[in-house]
């Protein structure tokens, strides 16, 4: 457990600093080595940065609004991780790259500003106090305090541990099946995305509660597939040895691994994987798409497995696209994904906030809803 960390700021970001610019896409298709990533750190849009995190071994980065937005590979948390980052401070952060942070122990710190902060100075995030100090002044961290304590504790890996030894024990069912709208009425209107998730959980939620929540479909694509696969093998073997269980995935009839992102195969790293997806769904029983079989983000809608009132997790930042049958639908990291595989919950969960948009006018020509979305 870490209770203080010290180091220097090496790196000051403007907001919206994307996944692509922490670390090149086409590097994914090279290596699942997480030590591969280092040399390659803001390779297109910071030349020296590698070159200064050699410098120090505490490194800090500070940044603006939105730091990690784009897509959801967690690799970009690893590249942080592998040039001595010990963590970042910045405004705010997109969902999947702070859950990726979470999950690997790399603190998102959360302030209100950040003018003050400059190169090489010496910056100390105490979390038994929630504060950032520097200069002799004193900042609130703004993070929630269940998060400053998973960063504290290095992530959720032991959480997910504990979880999966109870259900393989059988003190706890993976999910309760209830009827809970006949006894428990909700006392305010909800949301299909509310309503979805009740009825996972029994009972009904509303936005800002967080919870441990049970999901209908997980999905992985090729650049994701192999390293969770690896990570499900290495860090919970042990615990299905214990309870004297074979290393099962949660449900394999729920689970799918679908080539599309690379195809066909465009280097030995992806062909590798593609076969690990494979290997791995003989043994287990799920389903592997052959490669060309379809986009990961249809196909499973095109062979009917996901209908409406599902939860449906992916490892892709696009997953979303399945609300359109009325699931709750998201895509998720390497951590959330390979943990979700092993006991079928995605951990601390928060109830999402429905906002509403009023729309005036015609789209001109040649504009449409993707367009929209896109500038929202």
């Amino acid at each position: 457990m870490t209770n203080k960390i010290i180091g220097k700021i090496t790196s000051i970001f403007p907001k919206d600093i994307n996944t692509d610019d922490i670390i090149p896409a086409w590097t994914l298709q090279e290596s699942t080595d997480r030590s591969y990533f280092e040399k390659y750190a803001f390779d297109n849009y910071d030349k020296d940065f590698v070159f200064r995190c050699k410098k120090d071994e505490n490194n800090i980065i500070v940044a603006g609004k939105n730091f990690g937005c784009g897509s959801s590979r967690e690799q970009a948390v690893y590249t942080l991780q592998e040039n001595n980052i010990k963590a970042i401070i910045a405004l705010s952060y997109p969902d999947i790259f702070y859950r990726n942070c979470l999950n690997n122990g790399l603190p998102a710190i959360i302030v209100d500003d950040i003018t003050e902060y400059k190169i090489k100075q010496k910056i100390i995030i105490d979390f038994d106090n929630k504060i950032v100090q520097f200069d002799g002044k004193k900042y609130k961290i703004k993070n929630p305090p269940e998060d400053i304590k998973s960063f504290s504790l290095g992530g959720k890996l032991g959480k997910t541990r504990s979880h999966l030894g109870a259900l393989l024990s059988q003190k706890q069912p993976r999910r309760l099946e209830s009827d809970w709208q006949n006894s428990l009425k909700p006392s305010k209107n909800q949301t299909i995305v509310e309503k979805i998730i009740s009825d996972h959980v029994g009972r009904p939620v509303f936005p800002g509660e967080k919870l441990d929540l049970p999901i209908d479909i997980l999905f992985f694509n090729e650049v994701i597939g192999q390293p969770a696969i690896q990570d499900f093998k290495n860090k919970f073997s042990d615990v299905f040895a214990k309870y004297n269980k074979r290393v099962k995935v949660f449900d394999p009839k729920r689970i799918f691994f679908i080539p599309d992102h690379t195809v066909p195969s465009s280097s030995v790293a992806v062909s590798e994987g593609i076969d690990l997806m494979e290997k791995f769904s003989r043994e287990q029983g799920t389903k592997c798409y052959k490669e060309g079989d379809g986009i990961e983000h249809v196909v499973l809608i095109e062979d009917g497995y996901i209908v409406p009132g599902e939860i449906v997790l992916g490892t892709d930042s696009h997953t979303d696209t399945n609300g359109a049958l009325n699931t709750l639908a998201f895509g998720v990291g390497t951590s959330d994904a390979t943990y979700a595989m092993s006991t079928g919950f995605i951990y601390d969960f928060e109830i999402p906030k429905t906002i509403r948009f009023n729309l005036k006018g015609k789209f001109k020509k040649g504009v449409y809803g993707k367009d929209l979305i896109l500038y929202l």
